[in-house]
């Protein structure tokens, strides 16, 4: 079978090389879907966001797909530079509807007909925005896609978690907070709820590097994904 795969580091093999016990190149779920007989066409990268991962799909489509697999990143990363001062919700619903209608324009153009398995990783779909372009049900000109929700939440053996689309770089200390217009008490509420993931992930033996699933955690999404596909053609 041809996987295509779209993501950021939680899409991407560990390429740094087996820094943490149980956080391997060889355990990630691209290289283990390889040794299976798969051909894998991974579009993944590091820190790179939602719309970059497409674009490097439309750069160099693959010869061949049968299903793709979309780790799913944070919108902020796509927030442009020179965005109006404004509500931070205001600019990441602006943002997702513009981010995930290119990619739909991009799954139309490339991927058309190939069930897509959208797994909510670093963040989860900023939503309504993303079945406006993704969802049959809403658009009528979307293929449709499986979701596998929150799986952060579920390695992390919690229910619902808060939606923290700014995860990597408030942690990096980043000031992103500062460019919106959002109330003190908002912009703590956020901070409050991206410290709270980062611990509980630091806690976690599902995350050895304390921040991407580990060998363990790949091997049990491979389990899972491989029910999800389609047949063979």
């Amino acid at each position: 079978m041809h996987i295509v795969i779209l993501g950021d580091s939680w899409g991407e093999p560990n390429w740094r090389g087996p820094m943490y016990p149980g956080f391997t190149q060889g355990g990630h779920t691209a290289p283990r879907l390889e040794r299976m007989g798969h051909t894998v066409y991974n579009y993944s990268e590091s820190g790179r966001s939602n719309m970059n991962t497409w674009l490097r799909l439309k750069v160099r489509p693959p010869p061949r797909a049968d299903v793709a697999i979309w780790f799913h990143t944070e919108i902020a990363r796509d927030i442009a530079q020179d965005h109006r001062p404004g509500s931070l919700v205001k600019t990441l619903n602006h943002t997702a509807d513009w981010v995930y209608s290119r990619c739909a324009q991009i799954q139309t153009l490339h991927l058309e007909g190939v069930p897509l398995i959208v797994i909510e990783g670093q963040s989860r779909l900023h939503q309504p925005q993303f079945d406006r372009y993704f969802n049959r049900d809403q658009c009528p000109h979307a293929s449709g896609y499986t979701l596998i929700p929150d799986w952060r939440a579920e390695l992390l053996g919690q229910g619902q978690l808060p939606y923290t689309p700014l995860l990597v770089m408030l942690m990096a200390g980043g000031e992103i907070l500062k460019d919106f217009t959002d109330d003190l008490e908002a912009k703590s509420q956020w901070i409050t709820d991206t410290e709270y993931l980062a611990d509980l992930m630091k806690q976690s033996p599902m995350f050895p590097d304390n921040c991407h699933p580990g060998d363990l955690a790949h091997e049990q999404l491979v389990e899972r994904l491989i029910k999800l596909f389609p047949a063979e053609r």
